[in-house]
């Protein structure tokens, strides 16, 4: 008679290829295993054990080979490769109605990231938080009446869900105008309105022969003052209404 010894083969089991930097991961098996763990500098790390623990601390490409040393089965080794991958950058803005109408959707843009990666955006409207992630636009419906509000967001990684770092603005019900108070007959003066995108503003100055409005946008309006006395400017917005003083001295 001859004596037959069948051997299985083995694997390790594994819940992904890609990881983000700063993770870690346990692998183990039922027997003692010879691993041997090669970080993307080329660096080898040797286990004998039933599991090891995976510190990713680099960016690149893993190589974890465990190896039957002892004869348990009829395959010697089994391997694979764990790609490592940083966390996206860090948004630079976010863009878009940092003053938002009542009852009217606002909305807010960031630059899109690149392949694979998605934008979580994070809204806090007074008491409640909207989580949602997606691409790099997005259309939102304020409730609260009383906020805070505010908008944050960030990259992850799909795959990993490895996230970068957030940025994060204030959002108001309320805008501001911006500009000097005090100038001098045929000055040329420059008034500014917290950020808007989405809705209609109107500029106006009071009395209307006081200067003339040589160029508007939403954000921004330009005015030449041509009489002494104590001006307005006067922004509407939605039901909104709001006007900057500015006081224009004639020539000694």
């Amino acid at each position: 008679t001859l004596e037959v010894t069948i051997k299985n083969p083995f694997y390790v089991l594994h819940d992904g290829l890609e990881k983000c930097i700063g993770s870690t991961d346990d692998y183990g098996h039922f027997s003692q295993l010879q691993w041997t763990v090669t970080d993307p500098d080329g660096q080898k790390t040797v286990t004998v054990s039933n599991m090891i623990t995976v510190s990713y601390l680099k960016a690149g490409l893993y190589r974890i080979l465990a190896e039957d040393i002892f004869d348990y089965y009829c395959t010697p080794e089994y391997s694979f490769n764990v790609l490592v991958v940083a966390p996206p950058s860090r948004p630079t803005e976010i863009r878009g109605d940092l003053v938002f109408c009542s009852n009217r959707e606002a909305s807010y843009q960031v630059t899109a990231p690149g392949e694979g990666i998605l934008v979580r955006w994070t809204l806090i409207d007074g008491m409640d938080t909207l989580i949602q992630t997606g691409g790099p636009n997005i259309r939102y419906l304020w409730k609260s009446t009383t906020g805070p509000y505010q908008v944050s967001i960030a990259y992850f990684h799909v795959n990993t869900g490895c996230e970068g770092q957030a940025i994060s603005t204030a959002v108001s019900n309320r805008f501001q105008i911006t500009g000097n108070n005090v100038a001098c007959r045929l000055d040329t003066l420059t008034y500014s309105l917290t950020p808007v995108s989405s809705f209609s503003v109107r500029w106006s100055i009071v009395p209307q022969d006081a200067g003339t409005i040589l160029q508007q946008n939403a954000n921004q309006v330009i005015v030449v003052w041509y009489k002494p006395g104590i001006h307005f400017v006067r922004v509407e917005m939605c039901t909104y209404i709001d006007s900057i003083q500015t006081e224009i001295t004639d020539f000694p």
